[in-house]
């Protein structure tokens, strides 16, 4: 069973998270509810919960105020939120999980079952701290790369090319270590398009520093300086070199 508290400054959002907790977590035990964020931190010292779910902007603060009054943390944390702003992007690849309201039972279901799987995970200190300083944009980006066994936290710059494998992606980085997360590559060609990275193909993303030539053979393909091949689009041609011009600076 995991403790579990519910922090929200909406009544209705509330009402509806506990009725998804009773109706289909049997293996959360719900200690409490709160109100706003200095309610949450309340409560979370008093009770020592193992999981949150967390909203992030309330009348008194964020989500992130909470997480950050309370480093280092010790607890579970899937964020229940109506926002869509660019933070998400990074809560998608540090944070336990995140929810957008209003919420399906499905989507929560799968969450709470992350949860279950993770409850014991060593690194869920160090996932939130990451997202932190992501938030804060005090550090530079970090991704953690989480597999079955271990996670790995890397910077872009560390990340020759993703290639997708149906609902996976594989990263391929600087020191030849490859790493398979159970994540589609749509969802991190969102996030390190902004780092330097460029959609080549609709299965592969390459980071523009380790671009070595553009080959016009058989139909097109990309070099990277550590040999590996990638194809390209022909369409995509054009904007590769305009991307690479503006990387470039």
């Amino acid at each position: 069973m995991l403790r579990t508290l519910i922090i929200d400054d909406e009544a209705d959002a509330r009402l509806s998270t506990i009725n998804l907790v009773n109706t289909y977590c049997s293996n959360l035990e719900l200690v409490a509810t709160a109100i706003n964020v200095a309610d949450g931190i309340a409560k979370i010292r008093e009770l020592k919960p193992d999981l949150i779910l967390l909203d992030i902007q309330m009348p008194d603060g964020t989500g992130f105020d909470l997480l950050k009054e309370l480093m280092p943390i010790d607890f579970m944390v899937i964020f229940v939120t109506a926002s869509s702003d660019h933070a998400l992007t990074a809560i998608k690849f540090n944070a336990l999980d995140y929810l957008l309201k209003p919420l399906s039972a499905e989507d929560f279901m799968m969450a709470v079952h992350k949860a279950l799987l993770n409850q014991k995970e060593k690194y869920r200190n160090l996932k939130l701290t990451n997202l932190i300083s992501e938030i804060n944009q005090k550090e530079p980006l970090r991704l953690a790369l989480g597999t079955s066994e271990t996670v790995h936290f890397v910077t872009p710059s560390q990340i020759v090319r993703v290639e997708a494998d149906a609902n996976y992606s594989h990263f391929i980085l600087s020191d030849n270590v490859r790493v398979m997360v159970s994540k589609p590559l749509k969802e991190y060609a969102e996030l390190l398009e902004n780092h330097g990275f460029f959609r080549a193909h609709q299965s592969h993303l390459i980071n523009l520093a380790y671009l070595k030539q553009y080959d016009k053979k058989n139909g097109g393909c990309i070099m990277l300086t550590n040999k590996d091949t990638v194809p390209l689009t022909p369409r995509r041609k054009e904007s590769l070199l305009q991307a690479y011009k503006e990387f470039k600076g």
